[in-house]
């Protein structure tokens, strides 16, 4: 045997001699991770009443990290090659069990959230809810920022104008009506792991975006089953490995149950039931942080959007690169928010760029109210506004 075929081979031997070497010591990290996650959840929970009377905006930033670093060990755990599949079933198991206890934490921060909100800023409308055939059904309570105790509720008609507001900023922001689909197999595959996904439940159907709309622009202002935010997180072979459901919605209030019909659903297309988590926790968001800054009432609104902005670009860090499949590979966000006539360029030309590989983009849904500028206009000619 030739001299280099000799040192070839050897090399090849080398390399798979360090292999379970280098796979233990990953886990080994992952494991010694999953502690010291443990331990700062335990630290905080021991204490948690206390410091939301010392600092609770602390206490939410603290939170929020470490949601952010469960989720991060979880995909990390995922893309492991354990040599024993049930090992590595319970280690992913725990890690999501350990995220879950997170989530519980941060479901108290927001009791006491919502309570400093309420006397810092009074006039929170309450959900207006009704019932057909049994089954609660919630209509939208168009709200336009910042409640106002004073001013009497909505008119029908007021009502119809900021929904057509809502639409408008819709469509100045980027958005489209490609933009919103019915969840089903195709937007499961394309969906970007860990990307933020706002959905309503109309009668037996689930329909979502990714682009920011706001919920009743979602259901074009009709009563919804329920309605709230999704995040999927996915390895790198596209298995969903967690998908959070929230009922956070200001403009529909839902109740507990309805996130039920979403879990059904990820149930249906083929998502395990024990890896779908069900909070009113906006997932992977520092929403908690932005609200109790906000109830302050000592930063200005740009001041707060920097502070959440730098946190959110810091539990960003945690979850691994992987590469996006969905919208989010062909919008430009900034700061949660999709980006303006920029995003409209990049989201034609991915739409473009599919077509040429011979994929398709999520499926267009028919709307009642036409979204469009010329449709928007004749719908506030009709009302006489």
């Amino acid at each position: 045997m030739p001299v280099i075929h000799r040192i070839a081979a050897a090399l090849v031997l080398v390399v798979l001699a360090a292999a379970p070497d280098a796979r233990a010591q990953t886990q080994r990290e992952v494991r010694r991770d999953y502690k010291r996650l443990s331990r700062e959840v335990s630290l905080i929970a021991r204490g948690l009443e206390s410091s939301l009377v010392r600092d609770d905006v602390k206490t939410a930033t603290k939170l929020y990290r470490l949601e952010m670093k469960a989720v991060g060990l979880l995909s990390r755990n995922a893309e492991l090659d354990y040599a024993d599949h049930e090992e590595k079933a319970q280690w992913m198991s725990s890690i999501r069990s350990l995220h879950d206890d997170v989530l519980l934490l941060q479901e108290r921060v927001l009791e006491h959230t919502l309570d400093k909100l309420d006397r810092a800023l009074p006039g929170e409308p309450n959900r207006d809810l009704w019932a057909r055939e049994g089954i609660d059904l919630y209509r939208p309570l168009f709200r336009t920022g910042t409640p106002d105790p004073s001013r009497p509720p909505p008119t029908p008609a007021e009502s119809r104008q900021v929904l057509a507001r809502m639409q408008q900023d819709f469509l100045d922001s980027g958005g489209s009506d490609d933009d919103i689909n019915w969840f089903g197999p195709r937007y499961l595959e394309n969906v970007g792991s860990g990307e933020l996904v706002e959905w309503v439940q109309l009668g037996e159907r689930i329909r979502v975006t990714a682009a920011g709309a706001k919920h009743p622009v979602i259901a074009d202002g009709s009563s919804v089953r329920g309605a709230g935010s999704m995040k999927i997180y996915k390895d790198s072979k596209g298995e969903v490995i967690l998908a959070v459901v929230s009922n956070s919605s200001g403009n529909y209030k839902p109740g507990v149950g309805s996130t039920i019909g979403l879990s059904d659903k990820l149930e249906e297309l083929g998502v395990r039931r024990d890896r779908i988590v069900q909070t009113p926790i906006l997932p992977g968001e520092p929403v908690l942080v932005k609200l109790l800054l906000k109830a302050s009432k000592k930063y200005s609104k740009e001041e707060i959007n920097e502070k959440v902005g730098r946190l959110k670009m810091a539990g960003d860090v945690e979850l691994p690169d992987v590469k996006p499949t969905s919208t989010a590979e062909r919008r430009i966000v900034k700061g949660g928010k999709v980006g303006g006539g920029k995003a409209k360029r990049a989201f034609r030309a991915g739409k473009k760029a599919m077509r040429r590989i011979g994929r398709k983009p999520p499926p267009k849904i028919r709307r009642v109210t036409l979204m469009s500028h010329a449709g928007l206009a004749r719908s506030s000619l009709a009302r006489g506004r």
